[in-house]
């Protein structure tokens, strides 16, 4: 649907880390759909821990990464919460769980889910520290 500004979006796909900082773009996003008429998903990748090895040489079992529910009901959970709003103003909103790395996770559901505008934060702060070491949006940007 094209909105009286020119713009036109069908779907917004907002990236969230689960900061209260990346969560700042959701009343801009509201917005902007509402305005638009544009479907709205928000996205939260939920990064693996890091493998552990051990140095024992009497232990030769490998710590495997696992995908601990928790993470992912917490994850769920807060999605939920997020796109109540939004809902609420009348916007189309679907929620995506994606297990894996940001940086190549958020490219792949931004084609898989076609859509015409990404929209996240950078939670700055600690820039190249962020990027090598754990903070998922520092690959993004």
């Amino acid at each position: 649907m094209a909105a009286s500004n020119g713009l036109a979006y069908n779907n917004i796909l907002v990236f969230l880390n689960g900061t209260p900082q990346a969560e700042t773009i959701t009343p801009h996003v509201q917005q902007l759909a509402v305005h638009t008429g544009a479907a709205v998903t928000l996205l939260r990748v939920v990064e693996p821990p890091p493998m552990r090895l051990t140095l024992n040489p009497r232990d030769t079992s490998i710590t495997q990464r696992s995908r601990d529910p928790a993470h992912f009901g917490d994850a769920a959970e807060r999605l939920s919460e997020l796109a109540e709003p939004l809902r609420e103003q009348g916007v189309e909103v679907s929620e995506e769980l994606i297990w894996g790395a940001a940086h190549t996770a958020l490219p792949m559901a931004a084609r898989q889910l076609n859509a015409d505008l990404v929209a996240f934060t950078s939670t700055g702060g600690a820039g190249l520290a962020e990027a090598l070491f754990g903070q998922n949006d520092g690959p993004l940007m």
